[in-house]
């Protein structure tokens, strides 16, 4: 079932609130992702501004969550279903716009988040890259730019 991201939150976590040896959990439910970031591996300007740049992107639904229920299933395994393609990429400060932790750059098919270097330090962001590619590559979210397309 196709659902629009209603709420989406990028948010600071301590160790005692993570997976051991994790530096991200993503809590969903239907229409809800709430992604948190270890603290001290992410800043809180990046946190913010993921969560402000995102939300546009799920409240006029250019990306869907493939909703099944399945508890925790953006930790699962990949399926290797090559549906679509995210990541971050860290980049020199000079990359990005004074005052921007992170800027996405969106085309049919994928997106590329560019994290200013500073803003999350490499191990996060490869963490991150393996959730990507389970929750966009497997389909549990799609990109949908044309209003009503369910085929995403």
């Amino acid at each position: 079932m196709y659902n629009e991201i209603t709420a989406i939150r990028y948010e600071n976590a301590t160790d005692d609130e993570l997976p051991d040896g994790s530096h991200i959990d993503i809590q969903e439910a239907s229409g809800l992702a709430i992604v948190r970031l270890r603290k001290g591996y992410a800043s809180p300007l990046l946190c913010t501004q993921l969560t402000e740049m995102s939300r546009p992107m799920h409240e006029c639904a250019r990306w869907v969550q493939d909703w099944d229920g399945t508890p925790d299933r953006a930790h699962q395994p990949v399926e290797g279903r090559h549906i679509a393609s995210a990541r971050w990429e860290l980049r020199p400060p000079t990359d990005l716009p004074d005052g921007l932790a992170c800027i996405p750059i969106e085309r049919p098919g994928e997106i590329v988040w560019f994290i200013r270097v500073g803003e999350a330090r490499p191990e996060l962001v490869d963490e991150m890259n393996r959730i990507l590619e389970r929750i966009v590559g497997d389909g549990l979210w799609r990109q949908r730019w044309v209003s009503g397309d369910q085929s995403a």
